[in-house]
């Protein structure tokens, strides 16, 4: 809860008692008055990925299950979105029958207020993003809808988000659950664990990424995060760990984006201990690189701010235009600039060089590990 308003994120972790398969599921329900049930619509969406991940790791555990061929893989996916959509759907229609809608919520919609009252796009009440992954004999099913993060680390020490990206998704505008086009537009992928080993998935709300400078693209700062958990997590195991997550997860979002942070994650713990020194060296890495990106940042923004009235000063620099500054003052100003400038093209070969050598301090780490 964030300045009186509910959390309207929810999660979910799973592993069955004989360890066959492990479901986790992060939902983010959308913030606008217009979505004033989007805590309930978080809830639905974690519960029901849940119930049909279990139903569907229990069909391929007993070969029941049609999951050998490329075409098969695509089609029974598509089957378990599809289930996985219309039950929502079904949740939020049970949900209206049960509670209908009252004059607060009509008079805070919005442009919704119309529709509302007509009884049109009631399912936008409960508008939430959606993430899920399930681990289960020698795959990996990954599923998406909206934004937020999925972070697959490898057994190479390689760290990607396999989830095709859905780019209508940008700044504070997301896909969405309640959108007519769901069906179509949920994102999945399938990653085989013969193929390459994975030894972490975690998956996140946006209120991660959107809280890392310089993030956008790179997703360095999201990478940055969940190596810091992996550190964490081998620190203090996974009981310790728990505790130490709900009081940083309210520090994090407090100082970042200010945004309901949710997490979760299926982690192999004696492989994240072998990476845990290198995830350490990556971090101290990143931490600097952006710390000079930072103070590049500043620096230009000065430069800027200055320039105008540095050049003004250099091409008169007499008192008749300007009566009430000295020629010292006049001096000390450019010589400011001058410092200025020089500062920033320092920050720009000190970044230079950091970006050049942790690539080979990175790449000298991995060789020595395999020896």
């Amino acid at each position: 809860m964030h300045e009186g308003i509910p959390c309207q994120d929810c999660s979910i972790s799973y592993s069955d008692k004989e360890g066959a398969y492990q479901i986790i599921s992060v939902a983010d329900g959308h913030g606008s008055l217009a979505c004033c049930r989007s805590e309930k619509g978080a809830q639905y969406i974690t519960d029901i990925a849940k119930a049909c991940l279990e139903t569907f790791a229990i069909g391929l555990l007993k070969d029941e299950i049609p999951f050998s061929t490329q075409r098969q893989r695509r089609d029974c996916t598509k089957q378990l979105t599809n289930t996985v959509i219309s039950k929502w759907y079904a949740a939020v229609k049970s949900d209206l029958e049960k509670n209908p809608l009252t004059e607060k919520e009509l008079a805070q919609a919005g442009n919704y207020e119309k529709d509302y009252r007509r009884g049109e796009y009631l399912e936008h009440l409960y508008g939430t993003t959606l993430i899920a992954a399930l681990r289960v004999l020698d795959i990996f099913i990954l599923l998406q809808q909206g934004d937020g993060r999925c972070d697959v680390f490898y057994d190479d020490g390689s760290v990607e988000q396999p989830i095709p990206w859905d780019f209508r998704c940008e700044s504070h505008v997301t896909t969405s659950m309640c959108d007519a086009d769901a069906t179509e537009s949920i994102r999945s992928c399938i990653l085989d664990l013969k193929k390459k080993k994975i030894i972490a998935c975690y998956i996140g709300s946006d209120g991660i990424e959107d809280s890392y400078y310089d993030n956008e693209e790179s997703q360095l700062g999201t990478h940055r995060f969940y190596k810091g958990l992996s550190c964490k997590l081998n620190e203090y195991g996974s009981l310790k760990f728990q505790k130490y997550l709900e009081r940083q997860l309210r520090e994090f979002s407090r100082n970042g984006s200010a945004d309901d942070i949710s997490v979760a994650g299926i982690v192999d713990l004696e492989e994240i201990e072998k990476h845990v020194l290198a995830y350490k060296i990556w971090i101290e890495q990143y931490d600097y690189r952006q710390s000079l990106k930072k103070s590049l940042e500043l620096t230009n923004q000065k430069i800027v701010s200055m320039a105008r009235k540095h050049s003004i000063l250099m091409k008169q620099g007499n008192q008749a235009v300007f009566p009430n500054i000295s020629y010292e003052d006049i001096m000390r100003y450019d010589a400011e600039y001058q410092e200025l400038l020089q500062k920033k093209e320092k920050l720009r070969h000190l970044l230079d060089d950091e970006e050049n050598s942790s690539a080979e301090r990175s790449l000298r780490y991995d060789k020595k590990i395999k020896m």
